[in-house]
């Protein structure tokens, strides 16, 4: 953060005299990304828009600004991944495969995993540790919520109808909603994304593909 701040051509070189009213307007979004264009590397572009994002997120939680708009990540750098997505028939290929090439529904295990993928959004992560404690009633039906592992905030997602599906077919005896083949919750995060993987392989599909990209 303090490369970022202090940097010639930084946050408070660029930003430090702005209103923090200007902060307030959507515009601000596209004069942030025309500032993080100037710079050479993807990588340090990213970090210093980035920490841009989470000092306004700052203000915003102390009520000095309205709204984040510089929120979300599109980033420059090579490993951005925001526009890599599953289309729908790939997943339908993940889900139901195809009698045509040979290729056999999924697993129970697998269907339940990339369909909680798919319905929330969360981080492979927060799913390996999804539980039914994390389920709540609301009035209108019920919510996901969760703390996040890499944000350490709490969301609140809705339960969809295919999400509602996955909770109610859980054993009673099953704390995590999500559990590997054998029935035994997940040790490692990277498994989640290894199994999808091999899925996607059997099937066919992009390599470049990852169970974070259903997000």
């Amino acid at each position: 953060y303090e490369k970022s701040i202090r940097h010639p051509q930084g946050i408070d070189a660029t930003f430090g005299d702005a209103p923090i009213a200007a902060f307030n307007r959507p515009e601000i979004r596209r004069v942030a990304y025309t500032w993080r264009d100037k710079f050479a590397s993807p990588r340090v572009a990213d970090h210093f828009k980035g920490h841009l994002s989470a000092i306004v997120s700052w203000a915003v939680d102390r009520a000095y600004i309205h709204q984040n708009h510089l929120g979300g990540r599109c980033a420059r750098d090579s490993s951005d991944r925001c526009e890599l997505i599953w289309t729908p028939d790939e997943i339908a290929l993940f889900l139901d495969g195809d009698a045509e090439r040979r290729v056999d529904p999924a697993p129970t295990h697998l269907r339940r995993l990339f369909t909680t993928a798919l319905e929330t959004g969360l981080r492979p992560g927060d799913i390996r540790i999804l539980s039914r404690a994390h389920i709540q009633a609301t009035e209108k039906g019920r919510r996901i919520y969760i703390r996040t592992a890499k944000r350490k905030r709490f969301v609140s997602i809705p339960v969809t109808e295919a999400m509602g599906r996955v909770i109610d077919t859980t054993p009673k005896g099953q704390l995590q909603i999500i559990v590997g083949e054998r029935g035994q919750p997940y040790a490692q995060t990277p498994s989640l994304g290894q199994a999808v993987s091999r899925r996607r392989d059997e099937c066919g599909i992009r390599k470049e593909l990852q169970l974070r990209d259903t997000r």
